[in-house]
């Protein structure tokens, strides 16, 4: 069986499981009053001393395994994430310095306390895509299919993560921590989704990544409606 999945939502899944903090649809707005300037698909903060599911293997002490691009990061993590079905790639509200975004965008974050701060950081993610002080790490992340040689050139320290990536580390949870993740009834759709998806296929990682299908559209009102009245009768 195929189960089809909204990109952001299934980005959203993969930073939880790393122990994320999310707000998904993250808007920008004018200072004037104006319209928004922009969005960013999700903004993601990780703070460094995260533990979860402990456990004694064989003696040793361990903890649940969080991906290693975030898990060895000793200070926290705030990441301005943008999905795509294809390439990976960063829009260019996100990459104009003339548009200043990233500073309205780190000044809602409320991570620096001046405005010579939220300049240094926003000045480093615009010329490549990181920005790292003594109590903050700034980052942009691009998730799609491939990776995008032009924008690594362009941001050589933006996080480039490809679905593939994404879906294994989600199957790899699943699998080492199907007791602890097998009972969650507060789950949202996706999550059970993605939890019936890795049951149909237990035993086959490969065909775990190949029944999830990506589609770049919105829940619509029905779905919507539909969804929430299903949780009213649980």
């Amino acid at each position: 069986m195929r189960y089809q999945f909204n990109p952001e939502r299934l980005a959203y899944w993969y930073l939880r499981l790393n122990g994320f903090l999310t707000i998904e649809n993250f808007i920008v707005h004018d200072e004037q009053g104006g319209a928004q300037r922009t969005d960013v698909d999700l903004l993601g903060l990780r703070l460094p001393n995260r533990r979860e599911a402990f456990r004694t293997y064989e003696g040793q002490e361990r903890w649940m395994a969080d991906d290693p691009r975030f898990a060895e990061k000793v200070i926290p993590f705030a990441a301005f994430v943008e999905v795509a079905t294809g390439l990976c790639k960063l829009n260019g509200p996100w990459t104009n310095p003339t548009k200043e975004n990233l500073p309205r965008a780190i000044r809602a974050l409320g991570s620096f306390s001046t405005e010579v701060e939220v300049k240094r950081a926003s000045d480093a993610l615009y010329a490549t895509g990181r920005y790292v002080s003594e109590q903050m790490e700034l980052g942009l992340i691009s998730i799609g299919a491939r990776t995008n040689p032009t924008l690594n050139d362009k941001l050589p320290n933006a996080l480039q993560i490809v679905w593939r990536e994404v879906l294994e580390f989600i199957f790899d949870r699943f699998y080492a921590y199907e007791r602890e993740k097998r009972g969650h009834p507060q789950w949202d759709l996706d999550g059970h989704l993605l939890w019936r998806a890795f049951q149909e296929h237990y035993n086959d990682k490969e065909e775990f990544t190949n029944s999830l299908v990506l589609l770049a559209t919105r829940a619509d009102g029905e779905e919507i409606e539909n969804y929430i009245k299903s949780k009213r009768h649980e």
